[in-house]
């Protein structure tokens, strides 16, 4: 009985959050998709469904897309509804990312949401959080290595992060 009143209020607060949204325009996508502004591999915050899920950003006529092919999951973010867009280099945090803060909320899984987080790791975060390795006289050119490859994948994925931002203020322009 009372898995079944907890279904029923779920089933009623989301139809209720679903009624306060404000209606947005539909998304126009793009003709020409082989010149569409493309991030791949991003994960998204909120995250959808309870689990981090890598999706496309792509950036069409009036607005973004974030979709996953699992699942088929699309997010639209329209131009009009950014209130704040801004893009944080990977310097000295473990991930590059592009943050929306939109005047109105949306829906992503089933919760609405007015601030949204595209972004990617540039190491993985448990190898960040392990323990330091021993100091050893050979362990020392093991570690400058690592260090040298994590530098090299912050500067590439920097850079196709402003790529990608400098396409979309293009795109915008016109």
């Amino acid at each position: 009985m009372n898995e079944l009143k907890k279904r029923v209020n779920t089933r009623e607060t989301e139809i209720h959050q679903k009624a306060t949204l404000k209606e947005q325009p539909a998304l126009i996508l793009s003709k020409t998709a082989q010149r569409v502004p493309r991030l791949s591999h991003l994960s998204i915050r909120p995250i959808i469904g309870g689990r981090r899920t890598i999706g496309t950003l792509e950036a069409h006529t009036n607005g973004f897309r974030y979709s996953t092919s699992k699942n088929n999951i699309k997010i639209d973010i329209i131009y009009e509804n950014i209130k704040h867009a801004f893009f944080q280099h990977a310097e000295n945090s473990l991930i590059v990312a592009i943050h929306f803060h939109l005047h109105n909320e949306i829906m992503i899984g089933k919760k609405k949401s007015k601030d949204i987080q595209c972004y990617m790791e540039v190491m993985e975060v448990s190898t960040a959080l392990s323990q330091p390795r021993q100091r050893s006289r050979y362990g020392d050119a093991e570690e400058i290595e690592d260090e040298q490859r994590e530098r090299e994948m912050r500067n590439k994925l920097n850079k196709d992060f402003q790529n990608f931002v400098k396409k979309v203020e293009e795109l915008v322009r016109l």
